[in-house]
């Protein structure tokens, strides 16, 4: 969103799909912090995100973490500050919780639970992001979510990560899952809206408790990595996968051992 207006009209819009909104400061041309969280119909993540992160901040990293701490003073529910610059956050306010993030634009994590290990002391909540070009890539950022015992963001960006968007709420450690505020506003490769992600696929009733059914195909094309079929209404979450005929063995052994819960059929095609 460009400004404060559009801001508020579109967390307005998206009452009742959403119950914590992430706002990214950086992508506006303009804000006025106080009336955004002040307004807001939801609890707020205030994110200032710099270019080294992707983001397009392009000011002090000074000025930078002063707007965040403002945001914090002002009491949202949390603030977003990079790995690289936490020790250099001014004091927060009394009432916001902070996450610690780090982002791989164009790889995926290496060493999630180590990084997820030192991070977690730092903040509130840990947030990891990497960039998956199969579902063989996506799968550490589920296995650490299922390992974890913190409050978790882990994700994997593009269209063979969406698996991670998809099932995030099925992990206790998940903090939150992200979609796209409309189909043209994603901040991020991967992401569908967050109206599709409750109207069609019931993400909002996934739990610990739901079941989870991988249809898992080998890719002989070049089908999506990720097929959703609506399901979660029913208690299931059905998802189709595409895996390289190399892994296929491997992925399903991997998202088997998640969660009991979790179930592989492996589809022969011809």
């Amino acid at each position: 969103m460009q400004d404060t207006a559009a801001t508020l009209t579109v967390l307005n819009e998206l009452t009742g799909y959403i119950g914590l909104a992430e706002i990214r400061l950086d992508l506006m041309e303009e804000f006025d912090l106080e009336r955004i969280i002040e307004s807001s119909p939801c609890p707020l993540i205030v994110t200032c995100r710099p270019r080294r992160e992707g983001g397009r901040y392009t000011g002090s990293e000074r000025d930078r973490l002063a707007i965040l701490a403002r945001a914090s003073e002002l009491n949202c529910a949390y603030i977003d500050v990079e790995w690289d610059s936490i020790d250099s956050l001014p004091n927060r306010g009394p009432y916001t919780r902070v996450i610690i993030s780090r982002h791989y634009y164009d790889s995926m994590v290496t060493n999630a639970w180590t990084q997820y290990q030192h991070m977690r002391s730092q903040a509130d909540a840990v947030k990891l992001v990497g960039f998956a070009e199969r579902v063989s890539d996506a799968l550490p950022m589920l296995e650490l979510m299922a390992r974890a015992n913190t409050p978790l963001i882990a994700i994997a960006m593009g269209a063979a990560g969406l698996v991670t968007r998809m099932l995030a709420p099925f992990f206790e450690s998940c903090l939150l899952t992200y979609g796209a505020a409309g189909q043209d506003l994603a901040t991020a490769p991967g992401q569908i809206s967050v109206q599709e992600m409750v109207d069609r696929f019931a993400l909002d009733r996934i739990s610990s408790n739901t079941r989870i059914r991988v249809y898992l195909y080998c890719n002989l094309k070049d089908e999506p990595a990720v097929q959703l079929h609506c399901g979660a209404k029913a208690g299931v979450l059905s998802l189709a996968l595409y895996a390289q005929r190399t892994e296929l063995d491997s992925v399903a052994e991997r998202l088997q051992a998640l969660s009991t819960r979790i179930t592989v059929e492996r589809i022969n095609q011809a």
